[in-house]
Parts: structure tokens; sequence; C-alpha cells
């Protein structure tokens, strides 16, 4: 048989076996992170993806199976695939077709394990001859009553591993910036600890200090006594829902009644984020998730937190913060209307966002991709150009004015200029 790693031969024997796809991810992953110049990375993670996929599917998370069985498709590369032993095009179709059977949404419908298609014989062979010797089964079917496979994130204990890698990341942090002071705390409440381990690692690697806690019970506990500069929340928590949380943060005394946050949820229909926004979330991504998009999205929320904080006098508004008049333009978001010249101006609810921000910053140049992430929070789909519409349509329903301008600065970004007085 050709050499193959030894974390993928295990790979397969958990996969085929054993059904654990847990334990897939965490050896593939292992193998992974301790190889990354290895040509095939992208693969690894692909196959990875698509263990994880399967466990969503299998403990009931289709929007999550699908999202992450979409990616993976993404990350194989047909070469590296077939060097692994498996035929390229029958996984990509294994793989479409049960993204397809989720997608179909019948709730009678049993969870049934899927194959990898291994074209190599001499790998079955191998892979069968190990069952053996293990006492297992090849290509055996899922134990669907075992709570400890089906929801092994939630009962296996992780503290170790998660202790011995925040202790090299803290390491690794403190060797590269002795002298950089902590961005600020933010409270992480999610029950999943390897999620949870992941944000971790990503805030610390950004100079955030992480605060970590899988009920919901402690949460206010903790902000009053941690003051974090903002709260990532799951929605299905064990004891409270998130949104209950979310109510109850926005309930607390000032100023914490007012701290930023994100939720980080499975939950991804719209009626789920309409639900989370009205109860006054500021941000919502959906598991599964890239880290650096979340980082980016903390990043843009605490601007924007910042921005709204500051004194309103300084731009020209009222005590509210929510009225800013600048020469003959009054934009008003207390009673949503835009007047120039004592004339009422029709613009969208993005419209209108748009040009509070840039009014309430005169003379600050914003690139497209700070607009979008502070005004659409990186989910618009149609990119950073959704930016450059709305400040055309603004400039054409506002039209020229001697006092102000909303400026071009050519490859950057837009500015809200004031002209000085003659």
């Amino acid at each position: 048989m050709k050499p193959y790693p030894e974390a993928y031969l295990d790979y397969l024997i958990f996969f085929h076996a054993e059904r654990d796809y847990f334990e897939c991810h965490e050896v593939m992953e292992e193998y992974w992170k301790q190889h990354p110049t290895d040509e095939r990375s992208k693969t690894y993670v692909g196959l990875i993806q698509i263990a994880v996929g399967i466990y969503h599917e299998r403990r009931g998370n289709t929007a999550g199976a699908v999202k992450m069985l979409q990616s993976a498709i993404r990350n194989l590369n047909a070469e590296h695939t077939a060097s692994l032993g498996l035929s390229a095009s029958e996984l990509e179709h294994v793989v479409m077709e049960r993204i397809a059977l989720i997608q179909e949404g019948d709730r009678n419908r049993s969870f049934t394990d899927i194959n990898l298609p291994i074209a190599d014989p001499e790998l079955v062979q191998y892979c069968e001859a190990k069952c053996q010797e293990q006492g297992l089964t090849w290509q055996s079917a899922s134990d669907l009553q075992n709570p400890a496979l089906i929801h092994k994130h939630t009962v296996r204990d992780r503290t170790p591993v998660i202790r011995e890698r925040e202790a090299q990341i803290l390491l690794r942090r403190q060797k590269r910036r002795p002298n950089m002071s902590s961005e600020g705390k933010i409270l992480v409440v999610d029950d999943e600890p390897h999620i949870a381990e992941v944000v971790r690692l990503y805030l610390e690697h950004s100079n955030f200090e992480a605060i970590l806690l899988t009920r919901g019970a402690e949460v206010h506990r903790t902000i009053r006594a941690e003051k974090p500069v903002l709260v990532i929340l799951d929605i299905m928590l064990p004891d409270i829902s998130g949104y209950e949380l979310c109510e109850g943060i926005r309930r607390m005394e000032a100023p914490l009644d007012q701290i930023p946050i994100i939720f980080l949820t499975a939950k991804g229909e719209s009626i789920d984020k309409l639900r989370g926004f009205n109860l006054g979330v500021d941000d919502y991504l959906v598991k599964p998730f890239d880290p650096n998009e979340l980082i980016a999205r903390i990043k843009a929320v605490l601007r924007r937190s910042m921005a709204s904080s500051a004194d309103p006098n300084k731009m020209g508004s009222d005590s509210s913060g929510r009225v800013l008049q600048i020469g003959n333009i009054v934009v008003d978001l207390e009673q949503f209307r835009v007047l120039v010249d004592n004339k009422r101006i029709d613009l969208t609810p993005k419209e209108m966002e748009l040009l509070y921000f840039l009014a309430s910053h005169p003379g600050r140049v914003f690139t497209r991709e700070d607009l979008l992430g502070y005004i659409w929070n990186f989910d618009f789909a149609g990119g950073t150009r959704t930016v450059d519409a709305h400040v055309k349509n603004l400039r054409k329903k506002l039209g020229q004015h001697k006092e102000w301008n909303i400026q071009t600065l050519w490859g950057i970004g837009y500015s809200f200029e004031v002209k000085p007085h003659a």
C-alpha cells in the first residue's frame, strides 16, 4: 500500500467503523495544524468539514450541516483528493447528493451514514484489517441511541488540551508583543467547548482577553464584575436562551445596558436574525463561521460603539446624539427624516444610516470596506459596490450645496466635507 498519513488512516477508521465524526475532526485537525506546508492542506480542511457536516446533520443541525458540506466541496482539490486514495468525482457527487437530501427537509427521513469513495483497494484492505484487529465493523451504522457519540462535543472533557493550547498562545503572544496592552475583555457564552476554544484562541491572537462561560446563569454577574467591552452569545444554551440573555442585558443599569452584543449561533433563518436585531443585538454570525470574519465583525462593532458614544456636541448633535445638524441639513434618526433647507428628503433606511454616519465624522475618510462593516455588517451580498450605489443615490437626492458635500477620494473611499464659511 502506498504511504498515507497515520492521522488520515485513523480518520478513515473513525469515519467508517466507529462513526465518530467528532473524532474525525479532532485527529485530522491536529495533523493539519502540525503540517501547515503540506500541499494537501485545503483538502484536509475539506475532509474535516465533511466529518463535521455529517456530525451536525446527525445531531439535527441541518443548517450547519449544509453550510459545512458546501464549504467542504470548495476546499477539496481533485488531484490531492486522488492522492489520498479517494475518487474525487465520486466524493463530490456523494457530498452534493447529501446536501440535496438535507435541503429537501423531509422530517420523516431517518439519518443514514455516508461512506467515502475509496478508490485504492489496498487502502480498503488495510482499513478492514485494522477494524478486525480492533473488533470493529467496517462501514457500520451509527448508534443513534448513544448520546455520548451523537453529542460528543458536550460530554468530552477537553480541558487539558484547551489549557495547554492557551499556555502556548499566551507565551507566543508575550514574546511577539511584550509591551502591548489588551484591547479589552470579551465575554463568550457558548456551551460547545471546541467552538469556545477556537473563539478564545482568535481573540487572544487579536490581543483581546477572553472570558468563557458555558451557561447563561452567570452572565449578568460576570458583566458587572468584569466590565467586558463586548459579549458573544450563543442562542441555544442549556439553561436559558440567548434571546432572554440579550433582553436581560438591555435592561441592565447604564452604561452596561449599551454593551455591544454579537449572536454566534447555528440558528440561521431570517426570522431568527430579525428577532435578534429587534432585541438589540449588534451583529449576527451563523455557525459554522470563519474565525477571521468574527474578529473583523468584533472590531467593526467596537468601532461603531465608540463612535456612537463620542461626545455629540463635537458633531453638531443634540443631547440625545440622534439628531445631527450641519449647516442647512438636519439628519433626525429619532423621527427618521432628513431636512435640507427645511424641505424633507425621502431616503431609504440604509441611505439614512450612511448619511448620518458620514456626517457624524466630518472630514474623516472611510474606505468602502469600512463603510460596509459599519453600515451593512459585512452581510450584503453585493460587496463594496453597494456603497458606491448608495453614495450615488444620496448625491442625487440631496443635490449640491455650498456648505457641505460627500467627497470621493479616488482609490480610497468617501468623506463628508464641511466647507468653511467665506
